[in-house]
């Protein structure tokens, strides 16, 4: 498969799309990319085949390729049990939805215990929730607060983000419009996708990468 791109694009801006020995991506969250540097490195070292590429030449004195897109590890890499407790991990968890009434507009944290009577912040005490649940729910206890749960919260598994972070929708349309460097990895990373979850992942996702790129 081949992906066109602009020639006068950036290289910097054509990442490379990872992926297991498995063909899945090493991780949805964030997506698994790698820099066109790491990427060539890889193959010239035989620790990749190369799955799909740029519709654009490299070239030195002694030899010219197509810029990799896609690759895959030859050797697998077994992904970790339990993830990172991190903020994007735990919207991911909550599937990017307010863990009080379902809303995905301007999400936070939130402490069951609040902090101020010792709640720590981990997989079992923070719920994603939004900014009028929050405010709303102040720093009272859950059960002085009149509001409910729709999920307890708990420690996932790599697998429950994955599946969490599996998205059939159009990335390309909500993200690269503005980042067209993003049109080959996310293509392949949609062909990969197998079940709904929320557009604020790949939103969040994408946008985080793209604003380090930039």
């Amino acid at each position: 498969m081949t992906m066109m791109i602009n020639e006068n694009l950036s290289l910097e801006k054509c990442p490379a799309l990872v992926l297991n020995a498995d063909y899945r991506p090493l991780s949805y969250y964030p997506l698994s990319l790698w820099s066109w540097q790491d990427a060539i490195k890889s193959v010239f070292l035989d620790r990749v085949s190369i799955v799909s590429h740029y519709d654009r030449m490299i070239r030195s004195p002694s030899f010219s390729m197509q810029l990799p897109s896609v690759i895959a590890l030859k050797s697998f890499i077994k992904p970790r049990s339990n993830p990172n407790f991190t903020r994007f991990n735990v919207f991911l968890r909550d599937k990017f939805s307010c863990q009080y009434c379902g809303s995905n507009d301007e999400l936070t944290f939130d402490h069951l215990l609040p902090r101020s009577k010792g709640g720590k912040t981990d997989w079992e005490n923070v719920v994603t929730a939004c900014s009028a649940c929050n405010v709303k729910k102040g720093g009272r206890l859950l059960k002085n607060s009149g509001m409910k749960l729709n999920q307890w919260p708990f420690q996932p598994t790599t697998e429950d983000l994955h599946r969490n972070g599996k998205n059939p929708v159009l990335i390309i349309l909500s993200i690269t419009e503005y980042n067209p460097f993003f049109v080959a990895p996310c293509s392949y990373a949609i062909s990969l996708c197998s079940n709904s979850s929320a557009l604020n992942f790949l939103i969040f996702s994408l946008s985080f990468f793209s604003s380090s790129c930039n």
